[in-house]
């Protein structure tokens, strides 16, 4: 083990620094073997206390994650913070995530916060045919299904129970399912 104890003034315990011009400078801490029990982190504590560890979790949910953590990761990942597995998926608040952004604000009512420091900010949804986005200008919302006219005939769609009941198609609103129903268009209204 390699204890390193030093008072000068810069602060820094220990400095490395590669002095090739052409190569450029890593660190490594290899654990001896590749499994999910002998994981690898790196402590942060002030007098004696770890506030922060970062690295991989004993027994970790997901095998081999990077986790944040207030707690030491040696012994648990109960005090992961943030996870993001070796697949690209990133855990606020879980330790496991199940898509590539996925938040837990455990009893928090309020989990994402989207701002921007002018008078609006949008949130943008895309895929490989269009996007849509949801906006909030000063004091109006915003939803726009396919603001770039990708797809022709655009269609906004509200679901319940993962049952249609109602959309927005060619201008016109319609109550129902699969656009049966009552049409809403201008003033009027007729049953289909």
């Amino acid at each position: 083990a390699l204890d390193v104890v030093d008072n000068r003034a810069s602060g820094y315990l220990a400095e490395f620094r590669q002095s090739h011009s052409s190569n450029s400078a890593q660190i490594i801490i290899d654990s001896p073997t590749d499994n999910n029990t002998r994981p690898v982190s790196i402590d942060l504590a002030n007098a004696g206390t770890v506030k922060w560890s970062v690295g991989q979790a004993y027994n970790s949910t997901s095998s081999g994650a990077f986790h944040i953590a207030t707690s030491a990761l040696q012994t648990n990942e109960n005090g992961s913070k943030v996870t993001l597995t070796t697949a690209g998926k990133l855990g606020i608040g879980v330790k496991n995530p199940a898509c590539a952004l996925h938040v837990n604000a455990g009893s928090a009512d309020d989990a994402i916060k989207i701002e921007s420091s002018d008078n609006a900010v949008n949130f943008i949804l895309a895929d490989a045919a269009g996007s849509s986005s949801i906006q909030q200008n000063n004091d109006t919302l915003n939803i726009n299904c396919d603001p770039a006219s990708t797809v022709s005939a655009s269609t906004m769609m509200f679901n319940i129970d993962n049952v249609e009941v109602g959309r927005f198609l060619n201008n016109q609103f319609r109550l129902g399912a699969n656009s049966a129903g009552i049409q809403f268009h201008g003033d009027t209204a007729a049953a289909n």
